[in-house]
C-alpha cells in the first residue's frame, strides 16, 4: 500500500491489523467444550437415544409427567455450530429429572450405552449422571455468555462493528463475576478463560483502538458508554480508564484531522505548493497552506466535540438500529466526521459467522467434491449464509386475534359501518 503514494494508508497503517472477534470467541468455545467433551457426548447419546424411535420418546415423556418436570423439546446439535449444542445441552439439564428416571427405570436405556459405536467400534459415552449433569450446568455459565452476545451480530443485518467494543465488554464483565463464584471449580475455569481472552486480544488495555472508535460512532453511545465501560473493566476513576478515555479522544481528533486535508481537493493544491523551488527555498503560498490546513483540522475537531457533547440518540440497544443510516441523515451537519465514520463502520469485526466453532470446509470440499473451483466454492458458502439469513428474518404471520382487531380497526374507518345498527 505503501507504494501507492505517501497517503495510501490512515495514519500510515498504524490502526490496519484487526484480529477477528469472531475466531477468539470460537477458541474460547472450543477450549471449554474440549475440557468437557465427554459430557457432551454423554447427553448427546442421551437426546440421540430418546430422539430415535416413538417408543423411545413416550417413555421419556412418561418420565417427565411422573417426575413433574415442565415440557420441553429436545433436538440434536449441529456438529459445525457450537451454538446449537449450548441449545441442546440447555435443553436436555431442563429435562435432567427425566433422564436420571430413565437411569433408574428403564432397562434398554442403560443398555443402549453398552453397545459399540459403528463409526469407532467403541463403548458408547454415557449415561449422563450426577457428575455429567454438574459440569455440564457449568459449561452452560461460559457459552451463555457467549451465545448472548454473538446471536445480535449474527442476526444484525446493519453495520456490526458499532456493537463490537460493546460485546468484547460484556464477555470480559462476565468472565470477571464468574471470577469470583463460590464454585471452585467455575472461579479456576473462569480466571483461566479470562486470561486467554486477555492474551487474544493482546490485552485489552491495548486493543486496536478503531474497535472503541466504532462504538463512539453510534450515536446511542457516543462516549459515554465507552467510558462506562472502562470504570466497569478497569474500576472507576481508574488510572487504566483515564488513559483509555485520553487515547480514544487524541485517536479521533488525529483521524478527522487528517480527514479533513484528504478530502478537501485543495489540498493536492496545497501539497504541490509545498514543494522547494529550484533554488531550494519553499514557495511563496507554503504560509498560507499551513493556516488553511489549521483551520481544516480546527474545523474537524469542532465537528467531533459538538458530536461529542450532543445528547445520545434514543433506542435499546437490541434494536436492529442502522447506524450508517443515521450518519447519511446527518452528513451535513457532519461532513467530515460522516466521512470518517462510513469508513469506521465498515470495518468488519469477524470474517466468518462467530457461532460456527468448526470449520465448515471439510463438508464442502471433501473428496468427493475436491474438483469444485474458489469461485464455487466461496458461492456455496455465501449462498448458504444468505439463506440462513433470509430464513430468519420472514415477518411473521398474524395471530387470529390480531387480524380480529385489524377488521374491527377497517371497519371503525367505514361511516357506512357505523350508522347501521349494531355498530
Amino acid at each position: 500500500m505503501r507504494l501507492k503514494g505517501a497517503n495510501a494508508l490512515v495514519k500510515d497503517g498504524d490502526f490496519l491489523r484487526m484480529r477477528c472477534c469472531g475466531d477468539i470467541v470460537n477458541m474460547l468455545v472450543k477450549d471449554s467444550m474440549e475440557h468437557a467433551s465427554d459430557s457432551i457426548d454423554a447427553v448427546q447419546n442421551a437426546v440421540k437415544y430418546v430422539q430415535s424411535s416413538l417408543s423411545r420418546l413416550k417413555s421419556f415423556e412418561f418420565r417427565i409427567e411422573t417426575g413433574k418436570v415442565p415440557k420441553g423439546n429436545l433436538s440434536l446439535d449441529c456438529v459445525t455450530e457450537w451454538n446449537s449444542t449450548y441449545l441442546m445441552l440447555v435443553a436436555a439439564l431442563k429435562l435432567r429429572v427425566a433422564f436420571e428416571k430413565m437411569l433408574g427405570e428403564d432397562k434398554l436405556y442403560g443398555e443402549y450405552f453398552l453397545e459399540l459405536e459403528e463409526e469407532t467400534g467403541e463403548k458408547r459415552v454415557g449415561p449422563p449422571v450426577s457428575a455429567t449433569w454438574d459440569e455440564v450446568k457449568r459449561l452452560v455459565k461460559f457459552l451463555g455468555i457467549f451465545f448472548s452476545c454473538t446471536v445480535g451480530s449474527s442476526e444484525s443485518k446493519s453495520a456490526a462493528s458499532s456493537n463490537g467494543y460493546s460485546e468484547i465488554a460484556t464477555i470480559d464483565w462476565n468472565l470477571i463475576k464468574l471470577t469470583n463464584s463460590v464454585d471452585e471449580e467455575v472461579r479456576r475455569q473462569a480466571t483461566s478463560m479470562r486470561d486467554k481472552f486477555e492474551k487474544y486480544w493482546d490485552g485489552l488495555i491495548n486493543i486496536n483502538p478503531l474497535v472503541i472508535v466504532a462504538s463512539v460512532f453510534d450515536p446511542r453511545k457516543k462516549m459515554k458508554f465507552s467510558s462506562l465501560c472502562f470504570d466497569m473493566l478497569h474500576g472507576k476513576d481508574s488510572l487504566e480508564g483515564k488513559q483509555l478515555t485520553s487515547s480514544i479522544r487524541s485517536v479521533m481528533r488525529h483521524l478527522c484531522e487528517e480527514y479533513s486535508i484528504r478530502l478537501n481537493k485543495q489540498s493536492q493544491i496545497g501539497d504541490a505548493a509545498t514543494q522547494s523551488d529550484s533554488d531550494g527555498f519553499i514557495s511563496r503560498d507554503y504560509l498560507y497552506n499551513e493556516m488553511i490546513n489549521e483551520m481544516r483540522k480546527e474545523e474537524a475537531r469542532k465537528q467531533l466535540d459538538d458530536y461529542l457533547l450532543e445528547k445520545v440518540e434514543p433506542g435499546g440497544l437490541g434494536s436492529d438500529y442502522d447506524v450508517l443510516s443515521w450518519w447519511e441523515r446527518n452528513s451535513s451537519k457532519y461532513p467530515i466526521l460522516s466521512e470518517l465514520a462510513r469508513d469506521v463502520l465498515a470495518i468488519q469485526m469477524s470474517s466468518f459467522a462467530p457461532e460456527s466453532a468448526f470449520c465448515t470446509s471439510g463438508r464442502i470440499l471433501d473428496p468427493y467434491r475436491s474438483s469444485l473451483t474458489p469461485y464455487i466454492t466461496e458461492a456455496l458458502i455465501c449462498t448458504q449464509q444468505w439463506l440462513q439469513s433470509s430464513l430468519q428474518y420472514e415477518p411473521q404471520l398474524p395471530s387470529l386475534k390480531q387480524m380480529f382487531e385489524e377488521l374491527d380497526f377497517q371497519e371503525s374507518l367505514d361511516p357506512w359501518k357505523q350508522s347501521e345498527p349494531g355498530h
